[in-house]
């Protein structure tokens, strides 16, 4: 599985946010997309769920041009977390359930339920299933929405910030579980992380963005000081310590 992105630009007027962009996110890997605050990043996963039309350029699955495929269709091949998450009135089994919403028109299916009880038992959430999800927490509603996004079941992950509000124990455990789940099932998981140092740790690739253009892409143990400091503005150094690569950062 591969999502391709060829030559894509997106402006907001006379702005132009992104610029030529062209890159590859592989199925069992985790790609971190970093980059300082207007780098483009938020807006580069609102162009490939085609919630904004790109100026310029294809998003291709596995060499299908995503622009050309009903939305039913790109929701069973494009799940997303959002930053900001909020939930009307309902139990979560139902938020987690909306997941299954591609694969059936009215009512849900047994399979579609399993899935749900599934997810959130992966998720350690089942004791959260007949709450009004509405009522929950800020990290519990990002935990629902991570859990209704696995429950789609597709092929690609993207999610804007998705450990923002989580505590450190659950955000070390659902970045591990990403990790996981891009491997044994294959999926690309993208993720826009504003936390280097989780990057440097549970990243497979990174794409650097600056300014809206491709600043570097590649392995994440190819990532060094000098290209955090040239697209963040901030002096960085990335250090051995017992194994582990850490990320030391000081004001210009």
């Amino acid at each position: 599985m591969r999502l391709s992105i060829e030559h894509l630009s997106f402006s907001y007027g006379k702005k132009t946010v992104l610029s030529d962009l062209s890159f590859d996110a592989e199925g069992g890997k985790c790609l971190f997309i970093l980059g300082a605050n207007g780098a483009g990043k938020s807006t580069l996963l609102s162009n490939l769920l085609l919630l904004v039309k790109p100026q310029a350029g294809r998003i291709l699955l596995d060499g299908t041009d995503l622009s050309l495929l009903r939305p039913s269709e790109r929701a069973r091949r494009i799940a997303y977390v959002p930053q900001d998450v909020d939930f009307p009135s309902m139990t979560v089994f139902d938020a987690v359930l909306l997941g299954r919403k591609p694969f059936f028109h009215w009512n849900a299916k047994r399979e579609d339920e399993l899935e749900v009880e599934r997810v959130l038992t992966e998720l350690g959430l089942e004791q959260l299933a007949l709450r009004d999800a509405s009522r929950l927490s800020g990290g519990e509603k990002q935990m629902v929405a991570i859990a209704r996004a696995l429950a789609q079941g597709a092929p690609v992950l993207l999610m804007d910030e998705p450990t923002s509000n989580l505590d450190v124990r659950h955000c070390l455990s659902v970045l591990s579980l990403f990790q996981k789940l891009s491997r044994e099932r294959g999926m690309a998981i993208l993720i826009v992380l504003h936390d280097l140092s989780l990057a440097l740790r549970y990243a497979d690739e990174f794409l650097l963005l600056s300014e809206g253009k491709l600043k570097k892409k590649g392995e994440i143990g190819s990532l060094t000081g000098e290209d955090l400091s040239e697209a963040l503005g901030v002096k960085a150094e990335i250090v051995q310590v017992n194994g582990q690569r850490l990320l030391h950062l000081e004001e210009v």
